[in-house]
This record gives structure tokens, sequence and C-alpha cells, in this order.
């Protein structure tokens, strides 16, 4: 399966059997379980988990493959700062976030 983003939704697609499901993330805000303008989205393979960049928070929050919260890293202050973050990409177990005020990218091992 390959997840795409949706808007403020996430959209699970089986290529297999041509059928499309909605699972819906969360609602619009600032705590946890919430997202404030999500702007980029990947899938780690390796645990199924969905990585959301959440700008207007300024954190990537992670998700399970039922859309349940599991964590979330980056903060608008301290250690692991981001400042509007607007891209993601997981590989080789590093993940890299692009920052549009910044303009560079942070790596997480």
């Amino acid at each position: 399966n390959e997840l795409c983003k949706l808007v403020e939704r996430v959209s699970e697609i089986d290529y297999k059997s041509k059928t499309q499901s909605i699972i819906s993330v969360c609602d619009r805000g600032t705590d946890d379980e919430q997202l404030n303008c999500p702007r980029g989205v990947t899938v780690d393979h390796n645990t199924g988990n969905i990585y959301v960049v959440d700008r207007s928070n300024n954190c990537v929050k992670v998700f399970d493959n039922t859309a349940k919260y599991v964590f979330q890293f980056g903060y608008k202050v301290g250690e692991g700062k981001m400042s509007y973050p607007v891209g993601i990409v997981i590989c080789q177990n590093t993940v890299l976030v692009s920052q549009y005020s910044s303009h560079c990218i942070l790596v997480y091992q």
C-alpha cells in the first residue's frame, strides 16, 4: 500500500483491488492528535507509520497505519527547532525535513 495526502486527510490506496479508503488523521488544532497546516507526508515502510509535516505547529507528527497518534518531534524553540517545515522524506532510517523560512534541510537519525 502507498499512502497519499489529500488536503487534511490521508488516503490509503490499494492498487491490487483498485479500491480507496479514506483515513481521517485528525482535526485542526495544536493538541498532539491534531494538525494545523499539514504540508508533507511520507510513510516509513519498515514500521508503516505515517509522518506528517505540520507547518503551523512547527513539528513532524507520527501516526500509526490506523491513524492513531504515536509521537512527534521538532518544536518551535530549543533543540530540534523547526521553522515552517514543508517537506519530508525517509531514506535508510534517516528523516529529512525541509523548512520554508530558514531555507535548510534538517536531518534526524
